[in-house]
């Protein structure tokens, strides 16, 4: 599962959102939405390939136009095959919005994240073993000096890793697709959480491991690739056993069913 939400600084309000999401494994099934309140349905298409691998998402806004400096969450929930075999389930999005006047645009972009396998393998018996989160967030600017006045966007996610991969080391890779205007990313910041944000407490998150203040010129073509260590997480929490609370009794339930 996957939340990607974004806010933008722009002088207008966005009148459409788009999104993608993809996996290097078989989709088999998927769940996607938005938090913005629309009478407009999602426009999906799906990978027309065997096994599909990614969705294309979009909604019309237009009826309830996103003001600047509002965030839109979008939540992604995918399902692939269990013996995939892959060594790192990988999800990419990238998330844009259109705005009515045409030249106005923000630089498009695409994100990854991989986290390879522990070395015992899915079937392991590790006591306490679990997965986690990955939290992450960046900046987007149109000066290279990062000032506050020049931000046009932030961004942030909340991504799953697996029970059977890697907690501590993971890697994010930003791939810049287009941008209209000349553009920089950076204040790259990472954490983690066992369980999965809301969108408003993703915004409200800092609880960093990663936090970098450096500005990245925006490219096209030209991937930005950040390791990310998050130390703690091994060993795994100690798991606690449930106490019944007293006076409390469990019921029998007999071969139909019913309560005795």
């Amino acid at each position: 599962k996957t939340f990607n939400s974004s806010r933008t600084f722009l002088d207008q309000s966005a009148t459409d959102v788009h999104y993608k999401v993809c996996s290097n494994s078989h989709i088999l099934w998927y769940d996607t939405g938005i938090d913005w309140q629309t009478s407009n349905s999602l426009i999906i298409s799906e990978d027309p390939c065997s096994p599909r691998k990614y969705i294309d998402v979009s909604c019309d806004l237009s009826d309830n136009p996103v003001p600047p400096g509002n965030a839109v969450t979008a939540t992604t929930e995918l399902v692939v095959p269990y013996d995939s075999n892959l060594p790192a389930a990988v999800a990419n999005t990238s998330m844009n919005y259109t705005y009515p006047t045409p030249d106005l645009a923000l630089p498009i972009h695409g994100w990854s994240l991989g986290t390879l396998e522990l070395a015992m393998g899915r079937d392991a018996n590790t006591l306490n073993i679990t997965g986690g989160y990955v939290i992450g967030a960046y900046d987007f600017f149109n000066d290279p000096g990062g000032a506050e006045p020049n931000k046009i966007q932030e961004y942030r996610f909340c991504c799953e890793y697996t029970y059977f991969q890697e907690p501590e080391n993971h890697e994010f890779t930003l791939i810049p697709l287009d941008a209209p205007e000349p553009a920089w990313v950076g204040n790259f910041r990472f954490g983690h959480s066992y369980g999965l944000l809301t969108d408003e407490v993703l915004w409200m998150f800092d609880d960093w491991d990663v936090d970098e203040d450096s500005i990245e010129s925006f490219v096209p073509g030209a991937p930005i690739v950040k390791p990310i260590y998050l130390p703690g997480l091994l060993p795994y929490p100690m798991g606690e056993n449930y106490v019944a609370p007293a006076g409390c009794e469990a019921a029998n339930i007999d071969d139909t069913g019913r309560v005795e």
